[in-house]
Parts: structure tokens; sequence; C-alpha cells
């Protein structure tokens, strides 16, 4: 093997093994700005606002503020089929977290015994039968890192995906400090 290759191969090993680093530092700092922020949560101020414009139940927002800066906002979205909640982790004005968890029904929320003999069935609602999925996105300088999904599922950049999803939650929480 030549010399240039053998050394590119350790230089693209050491830089793999530095940034593994960097993001387990990164993960560790998130962690532990979460769990502070959810311990402090109920000493924070707060703003609500309903919202009627993203799905059929509607939904609210709440933004929690410490000594006038944002810590977090939790987004509700209530639907016949589902619900999600979307949590947005802030320090220093900066984004650094964001969880959001769906539960998608079996059936619409209305739908009891009547209705479904009405149409030939015999399903009803029940919560206990719902779909949930969880994704964690985690980000540094604004920029999301990683992406932890449907069935643990991790992407890391670069990644195509991870971009658009980037582009999404800065897009929507961009909205959501308007209001």
């Amino acid at each position: 093997m030549s010399k240039t290759v053998l050394l590119f191969l350790l230089l693209v090993g050491f830089y793999s093994a530095i940034s593994a680093q960097s993001q387990k530092e990164n993960l560790a700092e998130i962690r532990t700005l979460y769990s502070q922020i959810q311990e402090e949560k109920a000493t924070y101020d707060t703003a609500k606002v309903d919202i009627w414009d993203e799905s059929t139940e509607g939904g609210k927002i709440v933004k929690y503020y410490k000594n006038g800066k944002l810590k977090l906002v939790e987004k509700k979205i209530f639907g016949e089929m589902y619900k999600e909640t979307t949590e947005f982790y802030f320090d220093n004005d900066q984004l650094f977290f964001s969880f959001v968890k769906s539960i998608k029904y079996n059936r619409p929320i209305y739908w009891d015994k009547k209705m479904a003999e009405k149409v030939g069935e015999n399903e009803v609602f029940d919560i206990r039968k719902s779909i949930i999925e969880e994704n964690r996105y985690y980000f540094k300088d604004q920029e999301l890192f990683l992406w932890i999904g449907k069935n643990k599922v991790e992407l890391s950049s670069p990644n195509k995906k991870l971009d658009d999803a980037e582009k999404n939650i800065l897009k929507q929480i961009s909205r959501i400090l308007q209001e």
C-alpha cells in the first residue's frame, strides 16, 4: 500500500474518532441542559397560544421563559386520528434539542360502538391500540447533527434527510416564535 493511501486512511480514522468523541460530548451537554429545563419547568413564566389552523381539533403552544429567556416551547396538535406533541429546547437563544411524539389512533376519537355498527364494523376507538412514534433531533450551533427516529434508527451528518429535517424544524420554530 502506498504511503499516501495509508496516510489518507489514518487521517479518516482519526477524524472519525474525533467526530464520534465530539458527538458524545455534545449529547452529554444536551442531556444535562434538557434535564435542567425539565427540573425547573414548573418555575418558568409561560405564554400560551391556541392554534386552529393545523388540525381539525386544534392545538396549543406554551412558551416557557426563565428570566425573560426562552427555554422551552411545547406544541400540541390534536386531530381526530392523532395527537402530536413537539418540544423545542433552547439555551442562550439557540435551539439544542427537539422531541416529537406522535400518537396515531386506530379509529377517530369519536368512533364508538354505534358508529362502527353503522358502517358494518366492530372496532371502536381504543387508545391502547394507538401507534406511538418518537423522534429526537439534536442540534449544535443551530445545525442538526443527529436524528434518532422510528425504531431508534440514527441519522447523522452528512445526510440529505437530516438536512431536510433541519430546515423543516427551523422553519417550524421560526413560525412559532412569531406567534
